[in-house]
């Protein structure tokens, strides 16, 4: 009896011991010194929006106004106000139901079919009947097809540096349907150099977003664009009488985007960044605490590991198709925020903080492969455009011997003679990388 009764003193001392050394260390004074890539990230500023950004026209565009310059230039000079006197480049939320009506189109929105041309290669021919059927007659709808071409002229962009969580986003979702209608009518209704203007311009303002915007929504809504401008010049290509020179005129409008030129740093940045606020919040709430006691919780030794953790999705950003394909699903790459809280000695320092990363890591790698599958739909309009200016010859010659491949592989593309389509296996499985012929 006796001998039980040490074991259980042991194990409560024990207990209490761990419990004890547990709090200590993780006593404010023992947190960890911001890494100095850490503090850049955190010590960033909101600079002014010049005249010639696209970003406060995207918000712009969906209020009331008829003339997208006169809004622009209240909104901007509004969030321009508010940086100088608060340091903040955002609306909240009530600031942007104040200023930003996006309930307005909601009635035109609905009448006409929504669609993905990331997963729907129909997507644009389908909106082209669906015009030819219900031509656009509503007074709002024709002053919002007017203000997307105007929000085209802007040329240069940046997002919100300081974005949280919490804040409104820009309402892409009203100008993503004008501009497929914007494309959709210039299909129906202009000849083909003006048609190529259309697609041009509207691809050169898409570019520029997914080139300089820094917020993960504003890379993937600028791809989803690029897919609808891929999807316009391929119906082009598939339905329309093309000659020799207007079949070249496309095929020199496309390239693939260079990785670098993309800077997805800068997306990993900006999202580490709103979770350094995040987490800062809900340490001040007392959130974390147990009890209403203690927290175990280390604010700069989980930002730290934070960044820590997303070194290898930056490092795998930075890889071409055919580098990311191999090294993706090896042995070597794999997701260090599965196994950031394990039952170890060290696990008794900052153990909320890992707890709290091992669920909160996004799955950068579906983004990035996105982004990869974008080139590759490039590569596939440049051989559906080669295949038609060979058209006398036989189909699965020309894809053997075309230089535009499989990204992954770098094999020739695949050919499907029963839906007389082109494809190639994307690595984001959501998408559809096919083109029909």
């Amino acid at each position: 009896m006796k001998k039980i009764k040490k074991i259980v003193l042991f194990i409560v001392v024990l207990a209490f011991s761990l419990f004890a050394l547990t709090v200590i260390i993780n006593l404010p004074v023992f947190d960890e010194k911001l890494l100095p890539e850490v503090v850049a990230i955190k010590n960033l500023k909101a600079k002014p929006y010049s005249e010639n950004n696209a970003h406060p026209a995207l918000l712009a565009i969906n209020n009331a106004g008829d003339d997208l310059l006169v809004s622009t230039a209240q909104i901007r000079r509004i969030l321009n106000q508010k940086i100088a006197e608060t340091g903040l480049d955002f609306f909240d939320n009530e600031e942007y139901d104040r200023y930003i009506n996006s309930e307005i189109d909601k009635e035109w929105q609905h009448r006409y079919k929504s669609c993905n041309s990331r997963r729907e290669s129909t997507c644009l021919t389908s909106l082209v009947e669906e015009l030819q059927d219900h031509p656009i007659t509503d007074p709002r709808l024709q002053a919002q097809l007017k203000k997307y071409q105007q929000l085209l002229m802007f040329s240069d962009f940046s997002d919100s540096v300081l974005l949280d969580f919490q804040a409104p986003i820009i309402p892409y979702g009203a100008v993503m349907k004008l501009k497929r209608l914007h494309l959709a009518l210039s299909y129906n209704e202009e000849a083909f150099h003006e048609f190529f203007n259309v697609i041009d311009q509207d691809l050169q303002f898409w570019q520029m977003l997914l080139e300089k915007g820094h917020l993960m929504i504003t890379k993937m809504v600028a791809i989803a664009s690029v897919h609808d401008s891929i999807s316009a010049v391929s119906a082009a290509v598939r339905t329309k009488q093309l000659d020799q020179n207007q079949l070249m005129a496309l095929q020199n409008q496309w390239d693939v985007f260079s990785i670098s030129s993309l800077n997805m740093k800068a997306v990993f940045d900006a999202e580490f960044r709103a979770g350094i606020n995040m987490f800062a919040e809900a340490e001040q709430s007392g959130e974390f605490r147990y009890l209403n006691l203690v927290d175990f919780f280390q604010l700069n030794a989980t930002h730290n590991l934070a960044y820590t953790l997303t070194a290898e999705v930056r490092n795998l950003a930075k890889l071409n198709a055919a580098e990311f394909y191999t090294l993706k699903d090896s042995e070597r790459f794999k997701n260090d925020a599965e196994h950031v809280f394990t039952l170890s000695p060290s696990s008794f320092y900052n153990p909320t903080g890992k707890m709290l990363l091992s669920y909160s890591i996004l799955p950068y790698t579906d983004y990035i492969a996105r982004i990869h599958d974008l080139n590759g739909m490039i590569h596939l309009l440049k051989l559906q455009i080669e295949l038609a200016m060979y058209a006398d010859r036989p189909k699965k010659a020309v894809i053997a011997q075309s230089k535009y491949v499989n990204p992954y592989t770098l094999e020739a593309m695949n050919y499907n003679e029963e839906t007389n389509s082109i494809y190639f296996e994307c690595m984001d499985k959501t998408s559809d990388c096919e083109l029909a012929l």
